[in-house]
């Protein structure tokens, strides 16, 4: 006989282990024991069907119902009270249950709303920029949105910069390409370079909402074609903008800087309360000015042009003005302190906000001739903006397949319908095609970059910064264990080595940094292409001045490399034609002279122009000229020719008149006129060029030919 048919199936059963017959040792009860399964060994069942008893001996039943009839009131409150003990478990167990099920629901829907993302968010692509209805007068910005838990949403519009769009502009180091994470911008996943990331978290982690313009996002990189409309138009939306923020890099700053207000960065604050700290400011403010940022050639209009500017290093921004006086604090009290950058952006707002002056081409590439560009082609685009030749900055075409040799004769033969002063553009332009050449072909180098640490307690990272530094340091002096600063030290201690241990597992976060390498002399093969200047078509019209014509003609120069004396007797004697006021000046002049030559580059592309077959005297000559003048010329000069000279320039013109002010060039000179100088002779007095009278003449050339004359005319 089955026994479900006697007993409920969810009945609790009493079991009772016993040793013996007299004695009850234990009373148990066992909820989860169904009733079907048959009693273990040494058990009996109260309940039990009769079956259960069969086999065993009469007294142990009626021992049994004994012991039952006897402990009935003790056993009936047994089961009551554990009767509770079950309920109170199950209930228990039942609010666990619940929990368990909702938490399993909440995982299942953020697996599932995880997946759905990855499934419809896909990655940004050239046809999900907003459509920019004309390239050259539209921009795209960037709205910044802080939502539920901090989360960070991002919107791209276009707008066209005539409506006068209020936004900030971001300037920074685009940092190491290869390091790259994702932003979501209008639900597509955008590819981002690591630094630029980091900017965005520093600048909206304040919960402002905000409106950027930031090239790497609002332009697309990867067509050349609308970059080539926006880059003209980064003078007007930098200059436009309400606030360019500067970005530095993570830095974390001394406490009192971290716990600035807006409002206290006012009058003298911020030096006075680095005199005080000086140790944790001294390293703060000297890896902020060891930052890649400051050497980007980019940023002199992004800074030059700002009507006001934050620099940003995390959460808490710090006026221009401040930062300033900040910096001129750092060099006063940091021996090796390198701020040059800085203060030469400084001194260019200064000139554009202050003193509206404006500036040529070749002024903005000779003074930031040591700025860095990834491509040779941005050290004229990104200043051209700038510059006063040109009222529009479109009027040189930005083409970034082109050769470097085709943007180079692009600038030089500017019309002069867009010139802003075409006859200061004549004065000056040998000195910038010299200055050009000089930039687009100066090599620099990658190298790791070594920094200085000024010590733990410098480190505002540091523990002992933490328990010790700024204003704590009191505290930690006047602690007479020592254990404060031991404590923080032997932290420290640890941190590097946990440092130390995980640079094992982990790619490596050493940075670089960019340096030029040394110039080198010019080479004609890349600047002149055909390598004849006989065909030359006159494109160019540059200005000279007349400074003195051929009086004597000399040796060669290979003579006198040969035997000094030959040089040395020849120039002396005809200094005689000197009155004898002047022969004493000559004298010098021409002792100077002598004493430069057979030096390294000491004639740099003196060269003949025209037919070879013509040349009087083939070679590199000496010769002396009127006005106390000595120097080299190309052999096929003679006597009676010209020497024309240009502004800041060492190179110098033989012409020869072959009408009314119409002259044949004959070839290219190298002059020495001071007698207080070892060096070629440079005019640098531009207002004697402006008329012409006084022997000024304007020359029409062509490219080659002026690249020929101001080949290694210039030096820095």
């Amino acid at each position: 006989m089955g026994m479900a048919s006697h007993v409920s199936r969810y009945k609790l059963m009493l079991l009772i282990n016993f040793k013996d017959m007299t004695e009850v040792e234990s009373l148990e009860l066992d909820p989860l024991l169904p009733h079907k399964a048959r009693p273990r060994s040494g058990t009996l069942d109260v309940e039990a069907p009769d079956i259960l008893w069969e086999g065993r001996p009469r007294s142990q039943r009626f021992f049994f119902a004994d012991w039952c009839r006897n402990h009935r009131r003790a056993l009936k409150s047994q089961l009551v009270r554990y009767d509770q003990i079950i309920k109170r478990f199950i209930a228990h167990h039942r609010r666990n249950f619940w929990i368990f099920i909702g938490l399993l629901v909440i995982l299942v829907l953020v697996i599932s709303r995880t997946a759905l993302s990855v499934r419809t968010t896909r990655s940004w692509t050239m046809a999900d920029y907003p459509r920019l209805p004309d390239p050259s007068s539209n921009i795209r910005l960037l709205q910044i949105k802080k939502g539920f838990r901090n989360r960070i949403s991002y919107t791209m519009e276009s707008v066209p910069l005539a409506a006068n769009p209020k936004y900030d502009a971001l300037s920074y180091n685009w940092g190491d390409v290869r390091k790259k994470e994702t932003i979501s911008v209008n639900g597509k996943t955008m590819s981002i370079t690591q630094n630029l990331n980091r900017a965005l978290k520093a600048i909206t982690s304040s919960g402002e909402s905000r409106t950027l313009w930031i090239d790497q996002i609002c332009i697309d990189q990867n067509n050349l074609e609308e970059k080539a409309r926006q880059i003209p138009l980064m003078n007007s939306i930098y200059s436009r903008a309400e606030n360019v923020l500067v970005w530095l890099g993570a830095h974390k700053p001394p406490r009192w800087v971290e716990n600035s207000k807006s409002l206290d960065w006012a009058g003298g604050w911020g030096v006075a309360h680095a005199t005080l700290y000086p140790h944790a400011a001294l390293y703060w403010l000297y890896l902020l000015s060891e930052e890649e940022y400051w050497k980007r050639c980019w940023i002199i209009q992004e800074v030059g042009l700002a009507s006001n500017i934050q620099i940003h290093f995390g959460s808490v921004p710090i006026p221009w003005k401040e930062f300033i006086k900040l910096m001129k604090w750092y060099e006063a009290n940091y021996a090796k302190a390198n701020i040059k950058n800085i203060l030469q952006l400084h001194g260019l707002r200064h000139l554009i906000h202050e003193d509206r002056e404006k500036f040529s081409l070749a002024y903005l590439l000779a003074e930031f001739r040591d700025s860095f560009c990834s491509v040779s082609h941005d050290k004229i685009y990104s200043l051209f903006g700038m510059a006063d030749e040109c009222a529009d900055a479109s009027c040189v075409e930005v083409d970034y397949n082109s050769s470097r040799y085709s943007l180079y004769s692009e600038v030089l033969r500017l019309p002069n319908n867009v010139l802003q002063d075409p006859v200061d553009w004549r004065i000056g332009l040998p000195y910038l095609s010299g200055v050009i050449r000089h930039v687009l072909t100066k090599e620099y180098e990658y190298v790791p970059e070594t920094l200085d640490y000024f010590g733990t307690i410098a480190d505002p990272n540091s523990y002992l910064y933490e328990a010790c530094g700024d204003e704590r340091e009191i505290a930690c002096l006047k602690d007479p264990s020592g254990k404060m600063t031991s404590n923080a030290e032997a932290a420290d201690r640890g941190a590097a080595w946990l440092r130390w241990i995980l640079s094992f597992f982990t790619s490596s976060t050493s940075t670089g940094q960019t340096v030029w390498l040394p110039s080198k002399p010019e080479n004609p093969t890349m600047w002149l292409p055909n390598m004849d200047v006989e065909d030359d078509e006159r494109e160019v019209l540059i200005r000279g001045m007349v400074t003195g014509e051929v009086s004597r003609i000399g040796p060669l120069y290979s003579e006198v490399l040969v035997d000094g004396d030959v040089g040395r007797i020849w120039l002396l004697e005809t200094s005689l034609q000197y009155g004898s006021s002047l022969r004493q000046k000559s004298r010098t002049i021409i002792s100077r002279f002598m004493s430069l030559i057979g030096m390294p580059d000491f004639v740099t592309h003196v060269t003949p122009f025209g037919d070879a077959e013509t040349y009087l005297h083939p070679g590199i000559r000496l010769f002396l000229g009127s006005n106390i003048m000595v120097g080299m010329l190309p052999g096929n000069a003679r006597v009676g020719d010209l020497v024309c000279q240009f502004w800041n320039s060492q190179s110098a013109a033989i012409l020869r008149p072959k009408g009314e002010a119409d002259y044949e060039i004959v070839g290219k000179a190298l002059v020495m006129r001071q007698i207080n100088s070892f060096a070629w002779d440079v005019p640098t007095n531009k207002t004697a060029f402006q008329s012409l009278s006084s022997g000024n003449v304007d020359l029409p050339m062509g490219i080659d030919t002026l690249t020929w004359l101001t080949l290694d005319s210039i030096s820095f």
